[in-house]
């Protein structure tokens, strides 16, 4: 990921999130994209291949992606310790200021 430094990149997949909450987000636009493209799809024809794109987009490639994601991102908050902004430390140094 451009421009994000290491602290703030570890433990990041392709499909996971940085919270529950925007994952939820964006599964439900997801499927609102999909609901769109199916429940117009007689009506429209070929132009419901945008609402199809943008669900592929949302679910960053199928909803068995997008479900995947959801438990990475579940399991990775639930491993964080309360209160902790990173488990990691970045050259030695950590938030703590103890390693």
């Amino acid at each position: 990921m451009p421009g994000l430094t290491p602290s703030r990149c570890e433990g990041l997949t392709p499909f996971g999130s940085r919270s529950v909450a925007a994952h939820v987000v964006r599964g439900l636009a997801g499927f609102a994209f999909l609901a769109v493209a199916l429940g117009y799809a007689s009506r429209l024809g070929w132009w419901t291949i945008l609402p199809a794109v943008g669900a592929l987009v949302m679910f960053r490639g199928c909803p068995m992606c997008w479900t995947a994601g959801l438990v990475e991102t579940v399991l990775r908050r639930w491993k964080r310790t309360p209160g902790a902004e990173s488990n990691s430390c970045v050259d030695g140094s950590c938030a703590g200021g103890t390693k």
